[in-house]
């Protein structure tokens, strides 16, 4: 990887994961009007959250 004054030269995997990961990032504060962030841990149960993505996976 090269480095610039102010920019990293990623690989062209990293970029399309950090693409992919600000497309969601924006579609979750139009649905939600709040970033994963600022919601209290209390709010949400991880685990299942966590399986209900991984059965969306499959």
């Amino acid at each position: 990887m090269k480095h610039s004054q102010n920019e990293i030269e990623r690989p062209e995997v990293t970029r399309r994961i950090i693409e992919l990961l600000d497309k969601q990032n924006e579609k979750g504060l139009k649905k939600y009007g709040t970033t994963i962030d600022q919601v209290p841990d209390m709010s949400y149960d991880w685990k299942l959250m966590a399986l209900e993505e991984a059965a969306d996976l499959i």
